[in-house]
């Protein structure tokens, strides 16, 4: 009954094509029960003009019981588990039925995009909420890892709505600040730092940086980001001591 379904919608997919040109699901050449999906950001959202690739592996059991669904393309979405690509939504849980189809899944999961759940109302357990959406935010750390005896680093740090005000930093300094992404992903914080005759400016913290910040679930580390300015220019990292440190900049 499942590979007749499937085989069904399939068909289907095919016809609305056309159709539904913001969703693109395709099945496995050798496999009926493994699909992909590519969805269109809604408009008027953060995700505008994005592509993001979405994976189904449907039971045999389908459609008395829903597919399993995840997104493969990183995205920052509340509902969404941002290193495994887990979607919290109720018709993959408890809500769902028969009625619904691989294609209409797609759909939900772009209304979700456009309107999320932040209080997560949906049937989630309570720890898996917790990692959607942690509550603690970002730490910041800056710090001066420069070679001894020389000029002291100077540092300016301001986002859209907050200046953290001009501070000097001799080696081995750090200079700390909590954070919290806001709800559209659009928090961001800038510095300017100066050593000497060098000077740079740029973004310390957005949706695009926040991935280094963050270790793996097990470690339990939080999210820190570490930055570790050095002669030969800007490392991350996550963690104190930092961990994973990756050149960012240059001087």
């Amino acid at each position: 009954a499942s590979r007749a379904r499937l085989f069904k919608e399939y068909k289907e997919v095919q016809r609305e094509k056309v159709a539904d040109p913001d969703i693109q699901l395709v099945c496995d050449d050798t496999n009926i029960f493994r699909w992909t999906a590519l969805i269109k950001g809604p408009s008027e959202t953060p995700y505008e003009g994005g592509v993001f690739q979405l994976a189904f592996s449907v039971p045999e059991q389908y459609p008395l019981q829903p597919p399993q669904v995840r997104f493969l393309t990183k995205i920052f979405h509340p509902n969404v588990h941002f290193k495994t690509g887990e979607i919290c939504l109720d018709i993959l849980k408890n809500a769902w039925s028969p009625a619904w189809t691989l294609q209409s899944v797609c759909r939900a999961i772009i209304a979700l995009m456009a309107h999320p759940e932040p209080d997560s109302p949906l049937n989630c357990d309570s720890g898996f909420e917790k990692k959607l959406w942690p509550g603690e935010g970002y730490d910041v750390h800056v710090v001066n890892n420069l070679p001894k005896n020389t000029p002291p680093l100077r540092i300016h740090c301001a986002s859209g709505d907050d200046d953290l005000g001009k501070h000097t930093l001799n080696v081995t300094d750090d200079f700390p600040w909590s954070l919290r992404m806001n709800y559209g992903y659009t928090t961001m914080f800038f510095c300017r730092f100066i050593w000497g005759s060098r000077d740079k400016a740029f973004e310390v913290f957005n949706k695009h940086i926040a991935p280094y910040c963050e270790g793996p679930h097990e470690k339990e580390v939080g999210n820190i980001c570490y930055w570790s300015v050095r002669e030969d220019g800007f490392w991350i990292g996550y963690a104190i001591p930092p961990l994973a440190l990756e050149q960012m900049q240059v001087w």
